[in-house]
């Protein structure tokens, strides 16, 4: 990781919660390069980097069958290198000509086709509820996959 941020560093860095970034060497890390490291200690992905990284794996894919070798440490600064030489869509530029200057427009390009659902409560207020519990290795009972403590619902989002 510091090869990466001698060459150059975000000023923001969204992690899952993962040991591999949450410890005291990694810590460091960010500190020594001004890093802001956080999570949103979310259960959701980040389902734009969810995106690349499935992108990336396609053309892993299609690199080990031309070349038939599943090596993939030889062709991960290639295949990054294509991905960031090619016109994307979404964006409608190559990621690698993207600059501080179109950082507006790339984010009112992207968010412009979202639509925001309209939402059909289930709920009322007052309703009583159980939270359900992340789900965390093998353990699938029903015992384990909700908080044993009783809500009332208060407000509605």
């Amino acid at each position: 990781m510091e090869k990466i941020l001698k060459i150059k560093s975000p000023k923001n860095l969204q992690t899952d919660q993962g040991k591999e970034f949450f410890n005291n060497k990694f810590k460091k890390l960010m500190k020594k390069y001004n890093v802001n490291h956080y999570s949103t200690f979310s259960e959701k992905k980040a389902a734009i980097v969810e995106r690349v990284n499935r992108t990336l794996k396609n053309l892993m894919w299609k690199e080990f069958s031309y070349r038939g070798t599943y090596r993939w440490v030889d062709l991960l600064k290639e295949i990054v290198y294509k991905y960031n030489n090619t016109k994307h869509r979404t964006i409608d530029m190559k990621p690698i000509d993207v600059t501080k200057k179109h950082e507006k427009q790339l984010l009112d390009t992207i968010y412009t086709h979202i639509k925001i659902a309209k939402l059909n409560n289930k709920f009322k207020i007052g309703d009583q509820v159980r939270i359900s519990k992340v789900r965390a290795g093998l353990i699938r009972t029903i015992l384990y996959r909700w908080d044993t403590a009783i809500y009332s619902i208060k407000f509605l989002i």
